[in-house]
């Protein structure tokens, strides 16, 4: 009796150590056994059939053709018992349609980012900030396009001298160039990402170079490229965490209209809210950091891999990009930034079981709010809801700063200075979607408080410029008439139709 108890012991420590050796090979870079028995495992992880045959992926030329020869290559030693983690979540990609989610890259061992994965983020950076430099440095050659647009004299322009608007393009190399340099199975899930946004980046590009693209053509484009994305990602929303709502998301033909529509309202949002130095790149980093520091949460090495590539290739731009602009982010960017991050985000939804939509869209906030509030404000006035103005919340507060206290010869200052004012406010809720992750109601009150603080912000600041307009004019006149009486009485009386008319439009 005590031989066969320890026979037991001895048996069962020996499964123990086979079981520790495994995930200890499992947690090496990027590499994963590849032997029946852990095809088995990666089979009942993944719940993919084809995992576990591995005839159903040696076809003819395939690459797992060739690991097979590999492995029956009696000189080969290490290479017959690992393999790049990258052969297994490729063809589990190819095979099955979709990723493995945050769970099952946990039970397989991998929940952290390796040392080579941060050759990317650095490529990344290092591209962009030089394909910026260029942009910058070759100016003269292409203002053209930027003086045929005759954007100073736009109703929301915010800058004082021509500036390129190519800037997205520099972003858009520096993500290539991260997903050149990427191991396999981040780079072949990023690449689909990445080429998804190719039509309403191009869309973008064309408005940038003076081809009047009208808003309902952009928006086609943006949700063109909605379309390539859930065809080759085979993902979209399918809960909001709404008693309910959910039950109509599990069906496809209401879950995809939905996902469109949502993608194509994030990407028209970065788009508004490029309208100051460095806004829409530093809301861009701030969203891409809070979904990385909710994927660290929950242990997701790929998607806060996607995220600080995102982050990286967009420092590189804003170094030219803010307090002074240089270079603009252009329409090409600005869509293209916001189909990115919306698709990051669903993706972090469909992979981390755990994380609410309410904690994603409280990472969104800001362009989001800011998109909602224009939308309502225009329709009210009875305007179409695309019709741009000078009345979202970063122009409101730009304009504050000039008439209170700098004065309106300093938009240089005023301009940056104004990002600067709202970064805070930005980070606020996307805050609060990191800390709130993983609890349903909890950010869903913390969204109800962030729109209600965000909509009486607003409307005081309105309601504050509409009373300064109705006795700025008057007191104005009084001044110049006290301190230049050389002044004619038509000259006054102009003066002060001027300023009645701009306390009108600040109102």
């Amino acid at each position: 009796m005590i031989e066969g108890s320890r026979t037991r012991n001895r048996s069962a420590k020996t499964s123990q150590e086979r079981v520790a050796g495994l995930r200890r090979s499992l947690r090496r870079p990027r590499h994963i056994l590849t032997d029946g028995r852990n095809r088995s495992i990666i089979s009942q992880v993944s719940g993919c059939p084809f995992a576990a045959d591995p005839m159903q992926l040696a076809q003819p030329g395939s690459p797992e053709e060739s690991r097979r020869k590999i492995n029956n290559d009696p000189n080969s030693h290490e290479t017959d018992r690992t393999k790049d983690i990258s052969g297994n979540f490729g063809a589990h990609l190819r095979m099955c349609g979709t990723p493995l989610s945050r769970s099952q890259f946990k039970i397989l061992g991998r929940s952290h980012m390796t040392s080579g994965e941060w050759i990317p983020i650095i490529t990344a950076f290092s591209v962009s900030l030089l394909s910026a430099a260029l942009v910058a440095w070759t100016r003269d050659h292409h203002i053209s396009l930027v003086l045929r647009r005759n954007d100073l004299r736009a109703v929301q322009a915010s800058h004082c001298t021509p500036t390129p608007r190519l800037g997205g393009l520099a972003v858009l190399a520096g993500l290539t160039a991260g997903a050149l340099l990427a191991s396999q199975d981040t780079a072949h899930l990023w690449s689909l990402i990445l080429a998804s946004a190719a039509p309403v980046a191009l869309a973008g590009l064309a408005e940038d170079l003076g081809f009047r693209i009208p808003p309902a053509g952009r928006l086609a484009a943006a949700a063109l490229s909605s379309v390539v994305a859930i065809a080759t990602l085979q993902i979209w929303l399918t809960r909001l965490d709404i008693p309910g709502l959910d039950l109509i998301m599990v069906w496809s033909i209401v879950a995809i209209p939905f996902s469109i529509f949502s993608v194509m309202g994030v990407c028209n949002a970065f788009n508004l809210i490029d309208g100051m130095n460095g806004l829409s790149g530093f809301t861009g980093v701030a969203t891409a950091l809070g979904l990385a520091a909710v994927a660290l949460q929950a242990e997701d090495p790929g998607l806060v891999w996607m995220a600080l590539l995102l982050v990286s290739a967009l420092v590189g731009f804003l170094i030219f990009n803010y307090p002074q602009a240089r270079i603009f982010l252009g329409d090409a960017g600005a869509y293209a930034l916001g189909h990115l991050l919306a698709w990051v985000g669903i993706l972090s939804i469909s992979r981390i079981d755990e994380l609410t939509p309410w904690a994603v869209l409280l990472i969104f906030f800001w362009p989001v709010a800011d998109t909602l509030l224009a939308i309502w404000r225009r329709r009210t006035a009875g305007r179409p809801s695309d019709e741009p103005d000078r009345l979202h919340f970063h122009q409101l507060v730009m304009r504050a700063l000039e008439i209170l206290i700098l004065g309106r010869q300093a938009r240089r200052v005023a301009n940056p200075l104004t990002t600067l004012i709202l970064l805070p406010m930005i980070a606020a809720p996307i805050t609060a979607g990191v800390l709130l992750w993983d609890h349903p109601l909890a950010a869903f009150a913390a969204l109800a408080a962030f729109g209600t603080l965000f909509i009486a912000t607003y409307m005081t600041g309105m309601t504050l410029a509409a009373r300064r307009g109705r006795y700025l004019p008057s007191l104005r006149a009084r001044i110049r008439a006290a301190n230049a009486p050389w002044t004619t009485a038509r000259t006054q009386e102009a003066r002060g139709e001027l300023d009645l008319e701009e306390a009108g439009e600040r109102a």
